[in-house]
């Protein structure tokens, strides 16, 4: 949900602007949006991992791993010594931006793929700016059958729905048949091959 939601959040204004015959506004809003995306993901999770961290080293994480839960055990870090705490919290810091992997907030794994499903994004709407609608709905939906086989079509199949939004023929269209609307959700929206779930360690 929160890669269908990217995937929107990225194009609609430029993709308004242009369908408006703007393309030129559309790649410096591209250009403006992709500047601020790394530092609104980046930080806010960065101060939320020193706050985690922080509370592993008073034991606030000792119940969890005493607990008959294998999530929680496996989700918990291991506390040691201040000397091995600072430098694992910068390896953490850089883990969890090229694997997805965090020690003190295994929830975090989701930000690396929102990450690059935005920059995706970007640069699917910077090569289409000058196109017109229909070929820029073609190459879309080439994207979208592409990345389906790779698992990984939120974001291209949210540009797709905004983009084909903006057509008055397709809105009229949807209109009068309501169930075409929720056979294209359906479809649009990537089905889970492989889960996140981790095995839990012994």
């Amino acid at each position: 949900m929160f890669a269908f939601l990217t995937g929107y959040v990225c194009a609609l204004k430029p993709l308004r602007q242009a369908t408006s015959g703007n393309p030129t506004g559309a790649l410096l809003t591209v250009a403006r949006s992709a500047f601020r995306r790394p530092p609104r993901l980046v930080l806010p999770a960065t101060f939320a991992m020193c706050i985690t961290w922080c509370i592993a080293q008073v034991g606030g994480f000792d119940v969890a791993n005493k607990s008959d839960s294998d999530w929680l055990r496996y989700s918990s870090p291991d506390v040691g010594t201040l000397r091995t705490e600072v430098p694992r919290l910068f390896h953490n810091f850089q883990t969890v931006w090229l694997s997805g992997r965090m020690e003190y907030d295994d929830h975090q794994w989701a930000l690396r793929p929102l990450l690059e499903g935005a920059f995706m994004a970007y640069m699917a709407l910077s090569v289409t700016a000058f196109m017109k609608f229909g070929c820029r709905v073609a190459v879309y939906a080439g994207l979208w059958m592409w990345f389906w086989l790779d698992n990984n079509s939120a974001d291209t199949g949210m540009k797709t729905t905004h983009d084909v939004s903006m057509s008055f023929a397709i809105i009229t269209f949807l209109q009068k048949h309501t169930n075409m609307n929720k056979t294209l959700l359906t479809h649009l929206t990537p089905h889970q091959k492989h889960s996140h779930a981790k095995s839990s360690s012994a």
